[in-house]
């Protein structure tokens, strides 16, 4: 379970700054620039962070126990 859930963690990353320079590099943010909406890569970035931390929260850390801890 940890190994998923760690894997998952790198999964999420991936995804995070692959949406990142998809967003840079599609010129996504000009294009709403111009329409009057203010949403930049970094927003992206952002965003997609703030999932990757409430992940981490929510399904790693209770899936991981310190050695030392469970070894007593």
């Amino acid at each position: 379970m940890v190994r998923i859930a760690l894997l998952g963690v790198w999964g999420w990353l991936i995804v995070t700054i692959s949406a990142y320079f998809l967003y840079y590099v599609l010129g996504i943010s000009e294009t709403l620039w111009a329409r009057g909406i203010w949403f930049t890569e970094n927003d992206v970035l952002h965003i997609f962070l703030i999932i990757w931390m409430v992940y981490i929260a929510v399904v790693v850390a209770p899936a991981v126990k310190d050695e030392s801890i469970s070894s007593v």
